[in-house]
């Protein structure tokens, strides 16, 4: 049966493509409020396909056409009274579209899941790719609880006290190599998978996951590794090409990679270039952020505590992505932070996003003293951990 099913993936990933590219959803959601729109969207909240449906005595219908089989949310707008995209409440959950009539239910709108929450109550039939991806979705279920539950005790024992300058070093690098362990073991079950599914789109979707949580840990060889796993059937899709531009996005940053010079603004308005900061022989840390990056601020006062402590042999170059000096000059004054403060005014449209791929901030990378990454994206007590491991523990006991 299992032969059958992944001929069947093989084929049905061969045909996408021609006219018949038609996809259904027929949803039922009893209890549901009738005129709730329906859409199809990205991780970003930007719709997949531009169609929407409307609930009626509980039930709605979807239908559309697509490039190609994509993961995306169904989400239903319980607040369509709220403006805001993003203070909207959502409901509903991911699923793996291809040219099937999907069947999409759940017992009651009480049990209709929030976005991003335990979406088992959700009930999806008729897709063939779905319910490989869901069989996927089931191995990593129980490290993904035990994730969420050691997260849970990171911010109740680390990060919320960070926020008021009491830093319990030694519980969250504790919790971080916990985390770091489940890590590992949700990569070997995506692995195990990919290699098995690598002639399928639920493998493409697979690979990319892969590269995402390896984050800065995968040497540009290991992330060939990963792009080669897909079969060359595959290899004219448009998803494997979303998989090799999240690959080419990550080489720059890839471990062992040597950093990329560019030139910056320094506090005084001069024009600079990165290379005169890298110290040979030192560790750098380049914290790109901004003044506006909630989350940025929140961790400055964790940088100052480790600058405190390893301030001599650990160079620390904060680089702002402001477009505006005043903003960043601003930020600077009111955060107090004695260390190398530079500036890519350009901004989205500089250097830091188009050599560094940086399109998120808070984000790190720490070089080795001939200017490798040999780590990158750690925050809080996760780059309290590589402190520890490349120069030694200076915190409290």
């Amino acid at each position: 049966m299992k032969k059958l099913l992944i001929v069947f993936l093989f084929l049905h990933s061969f045909v996408w493509g021609q006219d018949d590219n038609k996809f259904v959803i027929n949803g039922s959601i009893p209890g549901i409020k009738d005129g709730l729109e329906v859409g199809l969207y990205n991780n970003s909240y930007v719709k997949v396909v531009d169609i929407t449906a409307v609930t009626k005595d509980g039930k709605f219908v979807l239908e559309g056409h697509l490039d190609h089989p994509e993961l995306c949310m169904l989400l239903v707008d319980m607040s369509p009274e709220n403006k805001d995209i993003y203070q909207k409440e959502w409901r509903g959950s991911w699923i793996f579209l291809d040219q099937s009539v999907m069947n999409y239910s759940c017992e009651s709108v009480d049990s209709f899941p929030l976005i991003h929450q335990d979406d088992r109550n959700v009930k999806v039939t008729g897709s063939p790719t779905h319910d490989l991806y869901q069989q996927y979705m089931t191995l990593l279920i129980p490290l993904q609880e035990k994730y969420r539950d050691l997260d849970d005790r990171y911010m109740e024992e680390y990060h919320r006290p960070t926020l008021k300058e009491v830093f319990n070093t030694r519980k969250g690098v504790n919790i971080v190599r916990e985390m770091e362990l489940v890590r590992e073991q949700m990569q070997e079950k995506r692995w195990e998978f990919l290699r098995t599914h690598g002639n399928s789109v639920v493998g493409i979707q697979v690979a990319m996951e892969i590269l995402v949580y390896a984050g800065n840990s995968y040497t540009r060889t290991q992330i060939d590794e990963v792009v080669e796993a897909i079969d060359p059937s595959l290899r004219e899709s448009g998803v494997y090409a979303e998989l090799k531009e999240i690959a080419e996005n990550m080489y720059p940053v890839a471990k062992g990679e040597k950093y990329i010079d560019i030139e910056l603004t320094d506090i005084d308005g001069k024009s600079v270039r990165l290379a005169d900061y890298v110290q040979p022989g030192e560790y750098t840390m380049l914290e790109f952020w901004a003044s506006w990056c909630g989350p940025c601020r929140g961790e400055i006062p964790h940088l100052r505590h480790v600058h405190e402590l390893y301030g001599n042999d650990f160079n620390l170059v904060s680089i702002s992505i402001d477009e505006r000096e005043k903003d960043w000059k601003k930020a600077l004054k009111k955060e107090n932070m004695p260390w190398i403060q530079l500036n890519d005014r350009k901004g989205m449209n500089g250097p830091v996003v188009s050599e560094y791929k940086v399109y998120g901030v808070p984000y790190s990378l720490i070089l080795d003293g001939e200017g490798r990454v040999v780590a990158g994206g750690v925050r809080g007590a996760e780059l309290d951990n590589v402190l520890i491991e490349l120069l030694g523990d200076r915190f409290e006991k």
